[in-house]
């Protein structure tokens, strides 16, 4: 397998798998801050303590689920991306730096 076609299906891979998880993430987000600004906007009032009760589970939840999706989408982009190799540039070890 040449090295043309391994980066192709990398750059598939990448594609196939953080656009779904960034959409969702996306999604997660603004749905939490719907939920939020309900619970921000009616907390404190007793005639509307019902949406409150309601709002606060629905955007822990949503916070959790934009939590997870960020950290999943974090590791793939970590282990899909490789990493950049140049042979004009020092590694930071050989650069000589003394503290």
């Amino acid at each position: 397998m040449n090295t043309g076609d391994s980066t192709s299906m990398r750059r598939l891979w990448c594609w196939l798998v953080l656009a779904p998880l960034t959409v969702g993430a996306s999604l997660a987000l603004l749905t939490y801050g719907g939920w939020v600004g309900i619970y921000s906007g009616y907390y404190g009032l007793p005639s509307e303590a019902w949406r409150v009760k309601e709002a606060a589970p629905k955007a822990e939840f949503y916070g959790w689920v934009l939590i997870g999706l960020s950290v999943t989408a974090t590791i793939i982009t970590t282990v899909l991306i490789p990493r950049p190799k140049s042979e004009t540039l020092p590694r930071v070890c050989d650069i000589g730096i003394e503290i």
